[in-house]
């Protein structure tokens, strides 16, 4: 419930892009941390991409806002950080935290179909005449979050090829996947 209502601030930043609303979003991606690695990781990159998003369409307020929520994540995290020094810096031996060694692209179903319908009606959207065009503008508009969120499902689900280390994507898969994979198709 945390992790849903982490991912409702983030959309209500985007979508107001208030003081208030990035404060809010910002605590509660810090706040992740405590509550499970995984979703803080998944709400980590979603951030990220919107901060992405912000600077391609050069809304430069947004980034501001955005910057400020980033401070306050780093402020809430702070603690966790500093108790957690030593394991972050020379890792620790329990089954937990072993990694797998790969560099393998996996192809996550879930996250690739909505991806694949998503860009088809914004294909048929851009490219089409008439009605098309008009229908582009308003699916860009409303559904760029849940875009941005499948982008960031693509993107942790295959960390392993840039780390290396594949941490159990059952984690990714069945508690972060398979409801935004409903999400994505509902809407």
């Amino acid at each position: 419930l945390v992790f849903f209502a982490e991912l409702y601030a983030l959309h209500v930043f985007f979508t107001l892009r208030t003081r208030r609303a990035a404060l809010v979003s910002g605590a509660g991606l810090g706040a992740l941390a405590y509550v499970y690695p995984y979703f803080w990781l998944f709400a980590f990159v979603a951030f990220g991409l919107v901060g992405l998003y912000a600077l391609t369409t050069r809304q430069w307020n947004f980034v501001r806002e955005g910057l400020f929520a980033a401070g306050a994540c780093v402020a809430v995290m702070a603690p966790f950080l500093i108790a957690n020094l030593s394991v972050f810096l020379h890792g620790s031996d329990t089954a937990l935290t072993t990694a797998i060694p790969t560099h393998r692209f996996i192809i996550e179903k879930m996250i690739l179909l909505p991806l694949c319908i998503y860009a088809t009606l914004a294909a048929w959207g851009r490219w089409g005449r008439g009605m098309g065009a008009a229908w582009a503008h308003a699916f860009s508009e409303r559904y760029a979050f849940i875009t941005l969120l499948l982008i960031a499902g693509l993107i942790v689900s295959n960390h392993q090829i840039i780390t290396g280390k594949l941490f159990f994507q059952q984690h990714f898969h069945f508690f972060s996947f398979f409801p935004l994979f409903s999400l994505s198709l509902s809407l």
